[in-house]
């Protein structure tokens, strides 16, 4: 039976390891953790675009907070906002080619975070 102690070591175990995930995208490609989850699930999406609110659900955040975001990989030229052309209201997040590689790379990059964290 899982007690709360078994519960807090676990969640401080996976605090420790984010961080690890997080500081390794930081250090290699400037960018946080948040960034790689939002282009991955662009990535993801059919013709690789998502709407600003199902990005901000499938990461789990508000939607101000994507609208922030999405200008950071636009600078990087990891993606791009495009208005719906049904609803001049509404915005996509783009992924660029770049985006799709930086996130093989980040991908790669996590793995190996992950393969030393195992080790040790």
């Amino acid at each position: 039976m899982a007690t709360i102690e078994t519960w807090l070591a676990t969640a401080e175990h996976r605090a420790r390891i984010d961080k690890r995930l997080a500081d390794g995208l930081k250090r290699r490609f400037g960018l946080g953790m948040l960034d790689y989850r939002a282009l991955r699930a662009v990535a993801a999406a059919e013709a690789g675009e998502l709407r600003m609110q199902e990005l901000a659900r499938a990461l789990g955040v508000n939607q101000s907070s994507v609208t922030r975001m999405v200008p950071r990989l636009e600078a990087e030229g990891l993606a791009y906002r495009d208005l719906c052309a049904d609803d001049n209201r509404g915005a996509y997040c783009v992924i660029t080619e770049a985006g799709r590689k930086a996130c093989r790379e980040m991908a790669e990059a996590l793995n190996a975070i992950l393969a030393e964290v195992e080790e040790g």
